[in-house]
């Protein structure tokens, strides 16, 4: 059982959400051309999205060590169990990313323009936005959407109901997040169709075993096979 919860620190959540979302709101809705005037146009595309993420990955397991550290311990004593339903989840994540990926192909919907920004992104620049899509992106963001935004949705009453409509309207979030903001099409809303499944599945997850390490390790996986 986890003893500590990243919603016991409410105060931190407030603030660090405060500042996650707004600045990820501010980026969204082209902050960069606002940084240009004061950094070199030539590094925002490169260091952006790694300072960003790194800060909030250095950030969270600092303010959440107590949370972080609870979940260690808990998955030292249920690992048997949480293992087993980290590869459920990992299996149902990918089948419902690739199918509903097939039907919006079949359908001949355009890949994502947050895909598309991040595939360019490591052609040109490599390890350092690989290791943002691969490690510090997912721990940030199961911070933020799981051990946050979900578990303040659930409650402390853990209603079925309520339960399922935090599932819900958390992934809704966590996909809306990946859309483009500047450019926001409907295309682009319905190409982000796969990023709510995989929200759907993580935060099953999570609510299955309580475990945010669980649900960055399946992200962490996923976005790993993505990246291949």
């Amino acid at each position: 059982m986890i003893k500590y919860r990243f919603t016991d620190m409410k105060k931190a959540c407030i603030i660090s959400a405060f500042l996650f979302w707004g600045i990820l709101f501010f980026l969204g809705l082209g902050g960069n051309q606002i940084l240009a005037a004061v950094f070199p146009r030539e590094l925002l595309p490169e260091y952006t999205d790694p300072v960003f993420y790194g800060a909030f990955l250095i950030a969270s397991l600092i303010v959440f060590r107590k949370p972080f550290l609870s979940a260690v311990e808990d998955l030292k004593k249920n690992w048997q169990k949480h293992i087993l339903w980290t590869e459920i989840f990992a299996l149902i994540s990918f089948v419902l990313m690739v199918a509903s990926s097939i039907v919006l192909e079949v359908f001949g919907a355009e890949k994502s323009i947050n895909e598309t920004a991040w595939d360019i992104a490591i052609a040109e620049y490599g390890i350092l936005q690989i290791l943002v899509v691969c490690v510090s992106g997912p721990v940030v963001e199961e911070v933020f959407y799981r051990g946050i935004l979900l578990e303040a949705l659930r409650g402390k009453e853990n209603r079925l109901a309520r339960n399922i409509a935090a599932v819900i309207i958390s992934s809704v979030i966590f996909a809306f997040s990946h859309v483009s903001l500047i450019h926001f099409t409907v295309g682009d809303l319905l190409a982000n169709i796969p990023v709510l499944m995989a929200g759907l599945a993580y935060s099953a997850l999570y609510c299955k075993t309580g475990n945010i390490l669980c649900t960055i390790l399946v992200h962490m996986v996923i976005n790993i096979i993505g990246v291949l």
